[in-house]
């Protein structure tokens, strides 16, 4: 395939996926509903391959966590990591991998927080 076959292809797929947006969200997500062990296991190793890791190695992190989260100890189903180097962290909660990353982005939020709770 040439270079200038392979941009008309980009294009037209970008042009087609712009005027069927709805009709590919409802099939993408009928498939998903009707394969939920494929996209599970699909999303898992990606998630895995963003954050440069293996099935044992992410085992051996939830493990050594005991299968919980780092911080409050619910359901560790977020990988943390450290948005300047990527190297990962360990396994939290939604809730907590969120707080983080406010904390990581704006350590003076904390401090606000809690005057506005004392006030409060």
């Amino acid at each position: 395939m040439t270079a200038k076959r392979k941009k008309q292809l980009v294009v037209a797929n970008k042009k087609y996926r712009s005027k069927n947006a709805r009709k590919l969200y409802v099939y993408n997500k009928a498939y998903r509903v009707a394969n939920v062990e494929r996209t599970v296991k699909w999303q898992h190793t990606a998630r895995l391959a963003r954050y440069h890791l293996t099935d044992e190695q992410y085992i051996e992190i939830l493990k050594t966590q005991g299968g919980q989260c780092a911080l409050c100890e619910g359901n560790a189903d977020h990988i943390d990591h450290d948005h300047t180097t990527g190297r990962v962290r360990g396994l939290l909660c939604k809730a907590c991998n969120l707080m983080l990353g406010v904390f990581e982005r704006r350590p003076d939020w904390v401090n606000k927080a809690m005057e506005y709770l004392k006030e409060k």
